[in-house]
């Protein structure tokens, strides 16, 4: 007995190494199960991964554990979520909303540092609101999107725990997309980032390698397009290669889960969604 309750504290010492169910107690079960599988699908939840017959995102003996040792939690919850049993429910939707923030804040921080406005973090703050997005100058919230960054990319306890709570609400948010639960209006956060670009599109920042008209949508096109390519790719081989050529977004995706960063994208209305089935939202 004692050996398994060891096994059980190191199953979940694991698990929360890549996303930590704490916030989300009724979904701990599906979490804890598909931990071993999100290794493999990077954090997501691919619904044909668990559809007989249908084309699997990876392949080879420690995939098929992995989705093996999550088939039953998926199944169970599917069973839950078209029951729309309610601490799932109301969990999903506070993922779902959670996820979406994550995924506007990192598209202001990738857009800052796509045009080199990202400055020193010196705020000591860990998030930003509509109403700051709203009132502050440009300057002031570029120095509160640092201090953002630097919460979420950093290597301390806190950043850490943060991030796999992030992950844990990405991928609830996906799973609970993919099986049919109704989407979570978020106008807040819709608003915050046409208010960021509308505020960062009037900013003046020239092009010092072309003398030409400066194009900010290229710049953020270019800034956004790797993501897309990720969002794309057909094969757990070509994920793997992506992150291999992007390090640092892949550090990105690692802080606010992929499912955020894709949210992010469509968000920001500058990429048209990827024709892959994988992207729900």
């Amino acid at each position: 007995r004692g050996t398994s309750d060891e096994g059980k504290k190191g199953r979940r010492t694991h698990t929360m190494l890549l996303m930590d169910p704490c916030d989300l107690p009724a979904w701990e079960a599906l979490i804890m199960a598909c931990t071993p599988y999100g290794h493999f699908s990077g954090g997501r939840f691919l619904a044909d991964d668990f559809v007989e017959g249908a084309r699997r995102s990876g392949q080879g003996a420690a995939f098929e554990e992995a989705r093996a040792e999550a088939a039953a939690a998926v199944a169970s919850y599917k069973l839950l979520c078209a029951e729309e049993e309610g601490a799932v429910v109301e969990e999903y939707r506070r993922a779902y909303a959670a996820t979406v923030h994550e995924a506007a804040v990192s598209t202001m921080i990738a857009a800052l540092k796509a045009l080199d406005k990202l400055p020193p973090a010196t705020e000591g703050v860990t998030d930003v609101t509509l109403d700051e997005v709203r009132g502050d100058d440009l300057d002031t919230l570029a120095r509160k999107l640092a201090s953002a960054a630097v919460d979420r990319d950093g290597s301390s306890r806190d950043a850490k725990v943060r991030a796999a709570k992030n992950r844990a609400a990405s991928f609830v948010a996906d799973f609970g997309a993919a099986v049919g639960l109704e989407r979570v209006a978020c106008p807040d956060d819709e608003d915050m980032l046409r208010t960021f670009y509308d505020k960062l599109s009037a900013s003046d920042v020239p092009n010092t390698a072309h003398d030409e008209t400066w194009s900010f949508d290229k710049v953020m096109r270019d800034a956004f397009a790797p993501y897309a390519d990720l969002f794309s790719a057909g094969s757990l081989d070509e994920a793997a290669g992506w992150c291999r050529t992007h390090p640092e977004e892949t550090t990105t995706l690692a802080a606010v889960g992929a499912v955020a960063i894709g949210v992010g994208i469509a968000l920001f209305g500058l990429l048209r969604p990827s024709r892959s089935s994988r992207s729900r939202f």
